[in-house]
């Protein structure tokens, strides 16, 4: 009697696999069809059938019905579990020919689906979004490279992606991981990521690190003022200004005609005479500031001199003389009404007179250059907006209504140059 129910039960299990084995069947057909819904319930049945689910080419089936809705969707989580279903696929059947023949293609297919979806997340500015699907599309790629049935190319400009919309959803670490390796790659697009790595590394005092951060972003971006102003940050902390005057000074005798590190001479006396804080508020000058202004006025002349219609020399010189003169102003400020004080006051504003007189043609030629043209990216809005601002104090000044009317216009308009 035991036997006979034995038999009864081993016949009611074949039939069962059987019958299991038939939704794979279905749900290929299914699939073919592109009916999706009906796999999905085929392969689910299927998946969790003692057998056919520890079947890696049952697994990898329903990879390739979620691939399918993921590529003719551009469904991201649709793309997460094909790719789980492929990685289960590969844990069960490592070596089995039929999965690795196509195991490429489909990977590759939600590799794309994945990464369109992390550019539009970041295009959003959905940062934790963004991030977790970069996340995830490094995974598909990793498992197809690890598999050997194919490469993904590197993309320097998804690395870095990665690391920005890392470091803005505040996984430091990983923004680091990538951002070093974007940089090792050369990436050239976005100065962002010397700026940002170099400060990375100066927060973690690790300046020489950010030094050499902070030298390659000045090669690959030559124009941009950035980059100087934290070199002195970095030489300052790291207390090797000295370092840092030396080096400039033997490069520009070297190469004298050199505009751009003439100018990046010139920027770093500017900075050393006339220090500020973070917040931009004047700090104590050291006691050769006067003769660091000169060695700056001096330089930035010398550029002028090489490339008189380049904005930036024209308008940091325009802009020291014009600072100078907003100095005297706050001394001014301060004064009281006795005789000694108001020969003083008399003093500052002949002072102030050939300051801003100094700063016009400078701040004019700035005006000038960059109004000239129709669209102006954000160092260039900032200098063409401050030249603007300064333009309409002098004139103010001067009660030349006509061209203060003029600059005031502009100002009002400035924003809409913006690129």
């Amino acid at each position: 009697m035991k036997k006979a129910l034995l038999i009864v039960f081993l016949t009611g299990l074949s039939s069962w696999s059987f019958a299991q084995n038939k939704m794979v069947r279905k749900a290929e057909d299914a699939l073919k069809n592109k009916n999706y819904d009906e796999a999905l319930t085929d392969i689910q049945q299927a998946l969790q059938d003692s057998k056919t689910g520890k079947d890696g080419k049952t697994w990898y089936l329903s990879g390739e019905i979620h691939g399918a809705i993921a590529t003719e969707k551009k469904d991201p989580q649709e793309a997460w579990k094909a790719f789980q279903d492929y990685q289960k696929a590969v844990e069960l059947s490592p070596k089995d020919p039929e999965i690795l023949l196509t195991l490429a293609k489909n990977l590759s297919d939600i590799y794309v689906v994945m990464g369109n979806a992390a550019y539009a997340d970041l295009n959003q500015q959905k940062f934790d979004s963004a991030y977790d699907k970069f996340m995830r599309t490094y995974a598909i790629a990793r498992l197809l490279n690890e598999k050997g049935v194919g490469a993904i190319p590197t993309d320097t400009a998804m690395i870095f992606y990665t690391g920005y919309v890392a470091h803005q959803s505040h996984h430091d670490d990983t923004a680091l991981a990538y951002f070093q390796k974007a940089a090792q790659l050369n990436f050239d697009k976005e100065p962002y990521l010397y700026f940002t790595l170099a400060n990375m590394y100066m927060d973690n005092h690790q300046f020489d690190s950010a030094i050499a951060t902070v030298e390659k972003g000045k090669k690959l971006f030559p124009n941009n003022d950035n980059f100087n102003n934290l070199e002195i940050q970095l030489y300052e902390k790291a207390g090797k200004t000295d370092e840092l005057i030396s080096k400039l000074e033997n490069e520009v005798n070297q190469h004298p005609d050199n505009y751009n590190l003439i100018l990046n001479l010139a920027i770093l006396y500017d900075n050393l005479a006339h220090p500020t804080d973070e917040q931009g508020n004047d700090t104590t000058a050291p006691a050769n500031a006067q003769e660091l202004e000169q060695k700056a006025i001096a330089m930035y002349q010398k550029a002028i001199a090489l490339k008189p219609d380049d904005y930036p020399a024209n308008f940091n010189l325009g802009l020291l003389y014009y600072n100078k003169a907003a100095k005297y102003g706050r001394e001014l400020g301060q004064l009281g009404a006795s005789p000694q004080e108001q020969k003083r006051a008399q003093q500052i504003v002949h002072i102030q007179d050939s300051l801003l007189n100094l700063a016009l043609p400078y701040l004019e030629k700035t005006y000038h250059l960059l109004d000239a043209k129709d669209k102006l990216d954000s160092n260039e809005l900032l200098a063409y907006k401050n030249a603007l601002s300064g333009l309409k104090a002098i004139y103010a000044r001067k009660n030349d209504t006509d061209k203060y009317n003029e600059v005031k216009q502009k100002y009002d308009e400035a924003d809409s140059k913006a690129k």
